[in-house]
């Protein structure tokens, strides 16, 4: 297997999505799958989030691969990611033995160094979940920093966020010991909004795993959350307009009384 990764965009994007899964993932296993790409699946420790990523071939520079299967230590790798610089690319590869995977920051400008790195690959026993295809009765398609923003707020006033929705409106709430926050978000401050005809819904989530998943918000300029008092919240960043490359998160909602 080897993949390289010389836009630099893309490099900022990757390093982006495991150093933001370190904050609740410990251990991951890459499908390097032969002709359709990188795909990974996984939950966070608490097994409230689940994620699905997948990077394209063609949105890689170069990439190979015999379908091979590399079980990863997510602090390792981001430890090692956080040594890149500006002006290196970004090469990761496996060696005929297959139990270390290789890792080089390349770089032709004066001054700054190659740097090169083997991280041991680990046996994970990890269920790999078949996500079905469904339909949610509420369909949000915002800006990501304007959600992040606001989450973020909202974080400062409780465990809890409730999302209260209907035909005219999106309204947040938090609330707990130092108070209470709510905030409308009206159908023009939406890049797209619809729910079912004479929808109502409320739904409660961890307010934590929100503000994890809104931490990616750099990887897309905008956000699209798929909401369901039955079936986990679905929230997709893509990252190219052709929608195959993506991570997605299906977060459960709470079930106590709000």
């Amino acid at each position: 297997m080897k993949i390289i990764i010389e836009d630099k965009e893309k490099i900022q994007k990757f390093i982006i999505i495991f150093r933001r899964l370190k904050e609740h993932v410990d251990y991951i296993n890459i499908d390097f799958k032969i002709d359709e790409g990188l795909y990974t699946q996984g939950m966070d420790c608490a097994h409230v989030a689940l994620f699905e990523l997948k990077l394209k071939s063609n949105w890689f520079h170069t990439y190979e691969s015999k379908g091979e299967m590399v079980g990863l230590d997510i602090t390792i790798l981001v430890a090692v990611l956080k040594c890149i610089e500006d002006s290196h690319t970004l090469e990761i590869y496996t060696d005929a033995d297959g139990d270390v995977l290789n890792i080089a920051f390349l770089s032709d400008e004066q001054g700054v160094f190659n740097k090169y790195y083997k991280i041991p690959l680990i046996d994970l026993d990890l269920e790999q979940l078949v996500v079905p295809e469904t339909e949610w009765p509420l369909d949000l398609h915002i800006n990501s920093q304007s959600l992040g923003k606001l989450v973020d707020e909202l974080s400062n006033f409780g465990t809890e966020l409730k999302f209260n929705c209907n035909e005219k409106e999106i309204e947040l709430t938090s609330k707990g010991d130092l108070g209470k926050m709510s905030v409308n978000i009206g159908m023009d401050q939406c890049e797209e909004y619809s729910i079912e005809e004479n929808g109502q819904l409320n739904v409660t989530y961890g307010l934590k795993y929100v503000k994890w998943i809104c931490q990616f918000m750099k990887l897309s300029e905008n956000t699209w959350l798929h909401l369901s008092d039955e079936l986990p919240m679905k929230i997709i960043y893509k990252m190219d307009i052709d929608e195959e490359n993506y991570i997605h998160f299906f977060l459960a909602p709470k079930m106590e009384n709000y």
